[in-house]
Order: C-alpha cells, then sequence, then structure tokens
C-alpha cells in the first residue's frame, strides 16, 4: 500500500494503531499499563532498507521533470553537477597497479582472474583500450566466462570476482577510471626535494629499504615538460630503478636452454625435460631438489636459474606439487609446462620505476601524486542539487521528512539539525551535497559530517597532513582534496580539532549507504582481537540512549546499526557483511561476511539486513541469528522504513517499531528454531512475520515478549485450503521469489507450500506453514503476517 508522502507521526510510533477484529492475536501477552501515567521517550532511530533515491540533477530520472523544476527554482549563477560519464581506460599500466594491489593477494585464484580478464578485455578493445562509461566495463567484466577465458581457475569468473570480491578489492576497480584531464604534473627539483623529505620522514618499515630508489627515480622524473597523471606513470617505465635479473624464464626456455643442443641431444633443455619426463611433470620440491643437486649440466648457471624459476612456480602455486600433464586439458604437458615456466621473471629489485611505483603501498603513492600536482587553476566545483518536491518516489520522501519528523520530536525544534555521514562510500565527498540537501529540503538544519575511515587514521595517528592521501588510497582517487575543497577543508579542520562539539549540537545523525564495512572502520577500532569504541561513537551512543539524538541510516548505513545485547544475558548482535542466501546456508559465516562483535550498536534489538525481499535474503538472516545464538533477525526491504521509538513508563520500556514505505519488514524470532544439521545447515520452527506500511511491532524488555498490530483498513486472509503439496517455486532464493512465493500462498488461503532452490549442491527446500495463530492481512498489493513458521532441509 503506497504512502501518501504523510511523515510518520508520533501517534504512529507511539501508540499501537487500531487493529480488525479477529487480527489483533499476538505472540505474547502484553503486560498492562496505566495509560494516566507520565512517559519519557529515549532511544529513537531509523533503518531504511536501500534505494529511497529522490530528485537530483545527477539522477534527474528520479524527478517529474528536472529542467522544469530547475528553471523555475535553481539559481541561473550555479554549477550544476548533472550524470557525467565516466571513461574507463584499461592501460597496462593500470592493469599492473590494479594486480599490484594487496587486497588480492589474499585471493590468488581472484586475483590471477582478474588480471585474465583485464587483460583479455583490453586486447579485444584493439589500439585503444577504453570504455566511454563504467557501466559499460562493468557490463563486459561481469559476462566474462571460461569460455572467454579459459586460463580462469576454476569456479572464478567475472561475476564472482565483481560480486564476490572484498570491498577493498572492489574499491582497486575505481583506478581504471581515466585520470581527470584537468590535472597537470610539472615535476620540478623543489618538488623532488619534497618527496625526498616526505620519504625520509617516514618509518623505515613502511618501505623497508626503497627510500633511496624513490628518491633516485624522483628525481629523474624532474622535466620542464608539464604531464598528464597517465603520461606521469609512462614516463616511470622508462626509469631505470636498479633492480638486477636473476633469471628470465622466456630467456632461457625459448633461446638460453633450446639452443644448447649437443650432438646426442643431451644439453641443458633436455636435461631439464627429462627429468621432468620421468615425473609425469609433476613439479614437486623433491624433484628442484634433485635438479639442483645435478652436476652434469653445460652451464651451471642455467641450472640455478632454473632451479630459482622452478622453485618460484611451486611457490606461487600454494600447492605441494603442481601437475603440468593435465592441468588444462588441452596441448601437450611440455607446452602446458613451457607457458608457466615462461611466464617467471626474477630480479633482485626493481627493473624500472614503474615497478617501484606498483609495488608501493597505495597510500605512499598518493601522497607522491599529492606533492607533484600543479595548483589547479579557474577550477569550481560542480554541486549536486536535490528537487525533493519534485521526486516521482513519494515513498522515498516520506522515509526521509519522517526522520526530521522524529530529530524534530528528540529536540523540540521546528528545525532540527541532522548531521549526514557519509562514510559508507569509497569517497565520502561525492554524496555529501545529495544528502546534505536532501535533508535540508525535508526540514533540517543539514550539516556533513567530516567522519569516515581516513578521518579515524589520521586523527588517531596525529598525521592530518597525510588525511589527502589517506583518502585517496580509500577512494582509489588522486587529488580528492583539489576537487572537492570545500569538503576537504572541513575535513582537516575536523581532523585537527576534533568533532565532538558537532555531535554535542546535533538532533539527527543519518549515515548513507554503501559498505557498512566503510562506517564500522570508521568509528571501531581493534587493539589486537580488542574491540574499542571512538570517543565519537561512545558519545553517539549516550546522546542517543538519553533521547537527545535520532540515529538512522539507508543500506549500508541501516546494517551498521546492528549490535549490542537484546538484554543483558543476551548474545551481541552481530553485523551481517556479505554472502549470499544458498552460500550462507551451506557454508554458514566467517570473518569474511560478518563482524561478530557487532556493528555499532545504535539498533540493539537484533540482527539487521538491508535490500531485503530483493534480494531474498531471509534464509541468510536466519543463519546468521541462529549462528550467532541472538533472538530477532530485522530485513527490511527498498524504499522501506523501520522507524523505532523507546517508550517508557512507570519505569516499564516500550520499543514500538512501525513500518512506512513501499515494501515491508521481515522478522524472524529464533526462540522456537531448533537446529537440525549445522553444515549444510537445516532447522525447523522458525517464527517469521512480515509487516508492511502502519503496521507496528512492540517489544517489552521486562517481560521479553511482544505485540504485534496491523494497520487500519486491511482485509482478514482466510487460511483454510490445504497446503500445496508440489514445489510452488523453484528459484525460492533468488530476487524477490521468496516474499512473493509466501504473499501467493496467503492470498491463495492456503495454509503452507514448498519452494526450493534452484542451486543443487546441494539443493535446498523450504516449507512455510501457517498454525492456529498465524494471521494474514491484505492492503492493496501488499500482505502482512504474523507467526508462519519456516523449515529449512536439503536433499
Amino acid at each position: 500500500m503506497k504512502s501518501n508522502n504523510t511523515p510518520i507521526s508520533l501517534a504512529l510510533t507511539l501508540a499501537a494503531a487500531a487493529v480488525l477484529a479477529g487480527c489483533n492475536s499476538s505472540s505474547n501477552d502484553k503486560p498492562s499499563t496505566d495509560t494516566g501515567s507520565e512517559s519519557s521517550l529515549s532511544m529513537r532511530s531509523q533503518l531504511v532498507g536501500g534505494a529511497a533515491s529522490v530528485c537530483s540533477s545527477v539522477q534527474p530520472g528520479y524527478c517529474e521533470d528536472w529542467d522544469a523544476y530547475w528553471a523555475e527554482n535553481g539559481d541561473p549563477e550555479a554549477n550544476v553537477a548533472v550524470a557525467l560519464t565516466e571513461p574507463v581506460e584499461l592501460s597496462q599500466v593500470k592493469i599492473d597497479a590494479l594486480v599490484a594491489d594487496p587486497s588480492w593477494e589474499t585471493d590468488p585464484d581472484f586475483k590471477t582472474g582478474v588480471e585474465l580478464i583485464l587483460n583479455y578485455l583490453q586486447q579485444e578493445l584493439g589500439a585503444m583500450p577504453e570504455y566511454a562509461d563504467w557501466q559499460d566495463f562493468r557490463a563486459d567484466f561481469i559476462s566474462i566466462t571460461a569460455t572467454e577465458v579459459p586460463g580462469l581457475p576454476e569456479g572464478v569468473d567475472g561475476d564472482s570476482i565483481w560480486f564476490d570480491s572484498s570491498s577493498a578489492q572492489y574499491a582497486t576497480f575505481e583506478g581504471l577510471k581515466k585520470a581527470d584531464q584537468r590535472l597537470n604534473y610539472t615535476v620540478t627539483a623543489a618538488k623532488s626535494a619534497a618527496v625526498n623529505a616526505m620519504v625520509d620522514a617516514l618509518a623505515a618499515d613502511v618501505l623497508s629499504d626503497e627510500q633511496g630508489v624513490i628518491k633516485a627515480v624522483v628525481a629523474d622524473l624532474i622535466s620542464v615538460e608539464t604531464r598528464k597523471q597517465d603520461e606521469l606513470l609512462l614516463a616511470l617505465k622508462d626509469i631505470d630503478a636498479g633492480g638486477t635479473l636473476i633469471a628470465d624464464g622466456d630467456a632461457l626456455y625459448n633461446s638460453d636452454l633450446s639452443y644448447l643442443v649437443d650432438d646426442d641431444n643431451d644439453g641443458d633443455f633436455f636435461r631439464l625435460i627429462d627429468t621432468l619426463d620421468a615425473s609425469n611433470f609433476l613439479l614437486e620440491q623433491a624433484l628442484i631438489d634433485a635438479i639442483d643437486a645435478q652436476t652434469d649440466w653445460d652451464n651451471s648457471e642455467h641450472r640455478d636459474q632454473v632451479v630459482l624459476i622452478l622453485q618460484a612456480m611451486l611457490d606461487d602455486s600454494g600447492e605441494a606439487s603442481v601437475d603440468y600433464s593435465n592441468n588444462t586439458g588441452e596441448g601437450n604437458s611440455r607446452a602446458v609446462f613451457g607457458e608457466a615456466f615462461t611466464d617467471v621473471v626474477l630480479r633482485d629489485g626493481y627493473e624500472n620505476g614503474l615497478d617501484l611505483w606498483n609495488d608501493m603501498p597505495g597510500v605512499v603513492r598518493y601522497k607522491i601524486l599529492e606533492l607533484l600536482i600543479d595548483d589547479l587553476t579557474d577550477y569550481e566545483r560542480a554541486v549536486e542539487f536535490v528537487g525533493l518536491p519534485d521526486s516521482t518516489d513519494a515513498d522515498a520522501v516520506g522515509i526521509y521528512e519522517a526522520f526530521v519528523e522524529q530529530a524534530r520530536a528528540a529536540s523540540g525544534k521546528d528545525m532540527p539539525t541532522v548531521l549526514v555521514m557519509t562514510s559508507s562510500s569509497a569517497n565520502s565527498y561525492a554524496a555529501a551535497d545529495y544528502y546534505v540537501g536532501l535533508f535540508e529540503q525535508a526540514g533540517a538544519d543539514a550539516q556533513w559530517l567530516p567522519l569516515d575511515r581516513a578521518y579515524r587514521r589520521a586523527h588517531d595517528e596525529g598525521q592530518c597532513d597525510w588525511l589527502g592521501a589517506y583518502h585517496s588510497d580509500y577512494a582509489s582517487a588522486a587529488h580528492l582534496d583539489l576537487l572537492y575543497p570545500d569538503y576537504f577543508d572541513a575535513h582537516i579542520t575536523a581532523c585537527e580539532q576534533g568533532i565532538q562539539d558537532v555531535i554535542a549540537s546535533a538532533d539527527g545523525l543519518f549515515i548513507n549507504g554503501g559498505d557498512q564495512v566503510r562506517t564500522f572502520d570508521a568509528l571501531v577500532t581493534f587493539d589486537g582481537e580488542v574491540r574499542q569504541n571512538s570517543t565519537e561513537l561512545e558519545q553517539i551512543l549516550e546522546r542517543q540512549q538519553d533521547g537527545e539524538l535520532v540515529i538512522g541510516g539507508t543500506s549500508a548505513g541501516a546494517a551498521v546499526q546492528s549490535g549490542g545485547k537484546l538484554s543483558a544475558a543476551a548474545q551481541t548482535n552481530p553485523m551481517i557483511t556479505a554472502g549470499s542466501a544458498h552460500d550462507a546456508l551451506v557454508n554458514g559465516y566467517d570473518a569474511g561476511n560478518h563482524e561478530i562483535t557487532g556493528g555499532i550498536g545504535t539498533f540493539p534489538w537484533g540482527v539487521t539486513d538491508t535490500h531485503f525481499s530483493e534480494r531474498a535474503r531471509e534464509t541468510r538472516l536466519i543463519r546468521l541469528v541462529e549462528q550467532a545464538g541472538v533472538r530477532f533477525g530485522f530485513g527490511v526491504d527498498e524504499t522501506t522504513a523501520l522507524s523505532v521509538v523507546e517508550h517508557e513508563e512507570d519505569g516499564s520500556r516500550e520499543v514500538v517499531m512501525g513500518v512506512s514505505g513501499a515494501g515491508g519488514v521481515y522478522i524472524v524470532d529464533a526462540a522456537e528454531l531448533v537446529t537440525t544439521v549445522d553444515a549444510p545447515f537445516e532447522a525447523s520452527g522458525v517464527v517469521t512475520h512480515y509487516l508492511t506500511e502502519g503496521d507496528t511491532f512492540t517489544w517489552y524488555p521486562e517481560t521479553e515478549t511482544y505485540d504485534i498490530q496491523f494497520a487500519d483498513g486491511a482485509t482478514a486472509l482466510t487460511l483454510d485450503q490445504a497446503p500445496a503439496i508440489d514445489a510452488t517455486d523453484d528459484d525460492v532464493l533468488y530476487e524477490d521469489h521468496y516474499r512473493t512465493w509466501v504473499r501467493n500462498t496467503l492470498i491463495a488461503g492456503e495454509t503452507g507450500a514448498t519452494g526450493t532452490s534452484y542451486e543443487d549442491d546441494p539443493q535446498y527446500t523450504l516449507t512455510i506453514s501457517a498454525g492456529a495463530d498465524t494471521v494474514a492481512v491484505q492492503k492493496g498489493e501488499q500482505v502482512s503476517y504474523q507467526n508462519l513458521t519456516l523449515d529449512i532441509a536439503h536433499d
């Protein structure tokens, strides 16, 4: 049921709505309260499930008519940001830099795959290896399979790399975007000296023994010539970095070894091949040791170089042995081995400046670029302007207006102060215009809060002079300080002076979407394995608990709010970070897809998840709730908000959660869940609810009970038909199939249904069952329900 764009009122979140007769059954009995007693409000929060986009100059597709709106309401003198194409350049310089990033070292197969795919796309593009826009590059990368690139590791393709890589790995793709052509570098002796001073100031363990090499390479860049960034990097390739060649597999295999043959064909090449033939081309340590012990080589230096190359091949494989006789199924064994051998080049140090550049820590690279850049003249930053009144999505507008209404109630101000935290983005400056403009038009005094990963690192280390380099490194984009000078000035001031006063004066804090790990890292640090909340997070939590600060967030900004405990005796609610529905069922959760210590803890009532029904995340939420041993999980659909107010009356608390927007909120109650198989996971008795516009979920902490009430105007559904015998959906873990499957079952009046997964390793069967306490209502196209039991099994 669509919103009429009216903000959620306090009445909705403080009082239970009237319900249809027979539709107000609750999961537990509600404790009695004295409605005449004085009450108080404390914690308020809002979880938005993602999307919820509004009209702006950059995304006019969400506007009724942007041109007409701007003509009537805009500033004719303004420099307006519009949707721009983002060219992608697949030069070898950029590919090498991406592959050299340390984030890929944790996934050798992904590292191999990304290099093969990028080189394949480069070859396909021909003489001009460029894409006109990022979206074109993205589509081509995702589509790559082993058919186009036969050498891809098993199970690795463009789709798996793009969607399953870590946030740090994904960020490296930003480096492929074509450098801003307004930026110039003229390397002078003074700039070279500045680099020398910077390098000297670094701790020795940051660059190891590379300081002197960096100085020499940068000194060779000194020129009266002005270069673009790509030209500067290419110039590095022509600078000798002093590295000594130790062994070249290609030269050995195709020239030195192959032509060192005497009349009896027992030269070095054949001696190597014959040794391998004896072991069926099985490369292992014993074979390398045997070759190293051979004394009858015509050239002992060739033997030593071969041993080094073979050792590198074995070490890089990460395996105890590598079988080159059948590892691809194509070609003869000598050709397969020869291709691997010729790919190895070993050097003592860096051959040229570009090799050195690609091996340096990213933050050092960005700092050097910062020191070498020319001043940016005649530049005015284009600003993204918002047109909230012209937005086509009334639900999205209503969600943001509701947040401002909550902040207004917390502060008593007509125009509350709302801080916008864009820390979930790689480049925290890029989304600031949008959210500041959005909340200004929603009725708040909106301000950008310069709190992100770069702030955290620079502020905590007392290295604010490195803030620009840290931010560029996290964003994989150089010179953001020059391109967003206003936001950088605020950033550097915050780093130097702190932001406690800013947080103390705020009435609301809203966190944007992107990656929740980025926001987590901005607010939480670890001393070894010991978690430490930042001073800023402790201040945020204290002000929220005192009822002075409302916390909201969309997508990642909602997911990061998980944490804390439902009760003193409960386990900590973890923060979900990744994982598909099927994978979570089969493999469970590890450090790579959840944070066991929780997120920031501003929503302590359960695990939070977003983009929920649209991505069939029901089973991934259930699996994490079960594995963590917590009771509740809350999955919020796109363009949907779960608004929360904690209401205290005579010392008895009520936590009232109201749903608004285009979708719904899926609630998992694991109190009666029984795990029948741990891995791959099976369970029975999972109690589930799904609430839509106007419905409320009220939690009573003292009795650990809750009450669900549906909105007025809903039509009760009669569930009296026999359960469906055959599976009514054969892809229930994909997109919005789960939500649609349940909705269709309840509208048909059936008391149960079965759905199966498309994935068959193993294939999962989900069974929903309605009991005596199950209630379902329909509101237009939406269906709400409570106490629907789910069983999960596999073949």
